[in-house]
């Protein structure tokens, strides 16, 4: 017989749950989100419930390189969570990067989500 625990998304009534984690004001990342719902999960499934998705929110602005700093800054988190990466990177003050013309901004956000992919994390990009 295994020790293995298998491992399932969080779901209530068929329907995927993913949390977005708060940083800033009091820290509440991933890791303590998952001992909670660990800690409620009977120990008579033999299963780790894991969230499905983990949000993130990202700005750029017109004049400024995004070095993806807000979202690398949460990435040891995303990795160990198992969860299905869902940022949100937002254009702030206009679309300067997002054209063809210039694709500045697009490119800078593929480059740091890489970052994500090469770690095994699925991104569904916002």
């Amino acid at each position: 017989m295994s020790n293995t625990t298998a491992q399932q998304v969080l779901s209530v009534g068929g329907l995927p749950v993913g949390f977005v984690p708060q940083f800033h004001a009091s820290a509440t990342p991933m890791a303590d989100i998952q001992r909670v719902i660990d800690s409620a999960t009977p120990a008579s499934l033999n299963m780790t419930l894991r969230p499905a998705t983990y949000g993130w929110y990202a700005q750029t602005y017109p004049h400024e390189h995004f070095d993806g700093e807000q979202l690398l800054r949460v990435k040891d988190d995303v990795v160990a969570s198992g969860a299905i990466f869902e940022p949100a990177v937002m254009p702030l003050q206009g679309w300067t990067g997002y054209t063809a013309a210039n694709n500045s901004h697009a490119l800078s956000i593929a480059r740091v989500l890489k970052q994500f992919t090469d770690e095994g994390v699925e991104v569904r990009l916002r």
